[in-house]
């Protein structure tokens, strides 16, 4: 049996379904349309935070602005700013994800703001990221080693690692280095 539609009672001019039977604790009457009494005013608010695209929104907000998020010292804590005020705007600006698409900034370095964020595939994602580079090497072939607490010393001969040794200060390890380099004639 199809249930037919009435307008809805709280003036927004949306179809309603007939109610089937009674329920005055939510004023329902049978054979009459159902009232939205509870919650209808905050249906769509609902509805958009149910799409993933309001997901989306909320992770990037939260990556910039709350110290907290796990991924906050790549965004907020090197200075990236969430600059929509709305997800409306944010919306407007982007569309609807594509399947298979992520958010990325244009400018890897610029604010999420409208004209600086698009839908990427993973790989036009990882070709606009920022160069990584190793804060405590010291030269090629030198570089803390963590979990010893020394500097380590690598020589590359035709492309193969020639493991040299754990140094306590960089000075030893460089000069270890060029001692090796001398003997190899390189």
């Amino acid at each position: 049996m199809k249930i037919p539609l009435g307008l809805c009672q709280c003036g927004c001019g949306k179809p309603t379904k007939i109610a089937t039977r009674s329920h005055t604790q939510w004023g329902h009457i049978k054979g009459q349309p159902l009232l939205f009494l509870r919650g209808h005013g905050m249906r769509k608010e609902n509805a958009l935070r149910r799409m993933p695209e309001y997901k989306i929104y909320q992770g990037a907000k939260s990556r910039c602005n709350n110290p907290k998020h796990l991924q906050w010292k790549y965004y907020g804590g090197r200075g990236i700013k969430f600059l929509f005020t709305s997800f409306e705007q944010f919306f407007a600006e982007v569309g609807s994800c594509p399947k298979g698409k992520t958010l990325d900034r244009i400018n890897n370095d610029g604010h999420y703001a409208p004209g600086n964020v698009r839908w990427a595939t993973r790989g036009e994602q990882s070709s606009n990221r920022r160069n990584y580079t190793h804060k405590t090497r010291s030269g090629t072939g030198v570089s803390w080693h963590k979990r010893s607490g020394k500097w380590i010393v690598y020589l590359w001969y035709f492309n193969n690692p020639i493991y040299l040794g754990l140094f306590k200060t960089k000075k030893e390890a460089k000069n270890a280095r060029q001692k090796a380099l001398k003997e190899r004639g390189l």
